[in-house]
């Protein structure tokens, strides 16, 4: 079994991206983090690369947050294999 270990900061870049701070990320970025072990100064910078895709099992949803402003919302499929993606990459740490 393997021991839980402490994630932080965790991050999602795309080298691609051409904005100041990394704010658009495209099909293929990395999911960064810092793993803690044990103590507090033993640290570890994690760099998982991801490729995210879309399956078309429901239409793309509006999200309804209060800066409702007309942006659309990303399909719950693409939203569930990012999640997915996440957790298997913690879960091999």
């Amino acid at each position: 079994m393997l021991e839980p270990v402490l994630v932080a900061y965790p991050s999602i870049v795309d080298h691609a991206d051409t904005t100041v701070n990394f704010e658009n990320a495209g099909r293929t970025p990395y999911f960064y983090y810092v793993r803690v072990n044990g103590n507090n100064l033993d640290r570890d910078v994690v760099r998982v690369p991801l490729t995210l895709t879309r399956e078309n099992r429901r239409p793309i949803e509006r999200s309804r947050t209060a800066s409702d402003e007309g942006v659309a919302g990303r399909a719950h499929g693409e939203r569930l294999l990012i999640r997915q993606e996440m957790k298997a990459a913690l879960a091999g740490c």
